[in-house]
């Protein structure tokens, strides 16, 4: 069985989009044998928020077990987690063939979710941007 992990970038090379701003994410199937890109999802990309762009960029990773890009806001992460799907920020211009080799290697990790009920109020004194 494979491991579906989407990236967010412009020229399938590199990580270099911000989740929401991203034109498209390339997929790709990480298993034993390796890994080969089988999709790439265009993004329609808009001015301001747009719940249901949003809604439907989800939608289009469904079956991916983590995405992986350079900036993600808070309203994204959320919903990409209730959906299952993991997100890894990674430095812009991070080569998507190292970050499949780390993956397979084990050499990036996904945080256990938190039990920490105060990180909410961390997260409103700190601040974000979306």
């Amino acid at each position: 069985m494979s491991t579906r992990l989407a990236f967010a970038s412009s020229d399938g090379n590199r990580v270099d989009d911000h989740f929401g701003s991203a034109h498209r994410f390339h997929v790709y199937a990480l298993n034993p044998e390796g890994a080969q890109r089988n999709a790439i999802i265009q993004c329609d990309v808009g001015e301001g928020h747009d719940s249901g762009r949003l809604a439907r960029r989800i939608a289009a990773l469904q079956g991916c077990r983590a995405v992986l890009c350079t900036e993600i806001g808070q309203s994204a992460l959320r919903l990409l987690r209730e959906a299952g799907i993991d997100v890894v920020r990674v430095t812009e211009g991070a080569a998507i063939s190292d970050l499949l080799a780390d993956w397979a290697a084990g050499r990036i990790g996904l945080a256990p979710a938190s039990t920490d009920a105060a990180r909410f109020e961390r997260f409103l004194e700190e601040g974000w941007a979306e």
